[in-house]
């Protein structure tokens, strides 16, 4: 009986992690910073309100974070190559959480046909304002600008379709 309650116990826990979580920052100010992308075209956050935002915080190194692109740029063009009321944008971190420079990375979406805008944060302070525990990390801001939360792990598109829908709603 104690191995069947044990083992139901770890089945719940497993499912309950496998899930895609999606964590509150309380609802919090999103804070601001402006970063180029990988063609050099400038962004910055508070000039984007009005429209919801989600932040891909990724690195080449791990192997998850490479599939996440293909989903990313799926739905980067499902949703409207940021034409629309939803602005997708990865982030990277040239020399820091990424041993790669700024060309390599750019090299790197070039070479995996990701055309998504790739912010570069060449000065680390997106990575530290955000300060993800892990890698990937997708966030999500509101219209109003406001940080609504993030979802840790993979990005699946039906997660970034979600986020948006909470992201657009707030």
């Amino acid at each position: 009986m104690k191995k069947l309650t044990f083992l139901l116990i770890m089945a719940l826990l497993l499912s309950v992690t496998a899930l895609p979580a999606v964590s509150s920052l309380a609802e919090s100010p999103a804070p601001d910073f402006t970063a180029a992308d990988q063609y050099g075209q400038v962004w910055t956050l508070s000039q984007l309100r009005g429209r919801a935002v989600l932040l891909h915080l990724w690195t080449t190194w791990y192997a998850w974070c490479d599939r996440d692109l293909q989903e990313l740029e799926a739905f980067y063009r499902e949703s409207g190559m940021n034409q629309g009321d939803v602005v997708v944008l990865g982030v990277a971190s040239p020399e820091g959480r990424d041993s790669a420079t700024a060309t390599e990375i750019a090299g790197f979406l070039a070479k995996r046909g990701v055309t998504c805008p790739v912010l570069m944060d060449t000065t680390g302070v997106i990575y530290g304002q955000l300060a993800p525990a892990d890698l990937p990390a997708t966030y999500f801001v509101s219209p109003a600008g406001v940080l609504l939360g993030y979802a840790p792990g993979a990005a699946e598109r039906l997660t970034l379709m979600n986020l948006a829908t909470i992201a657009k709603g707030n």
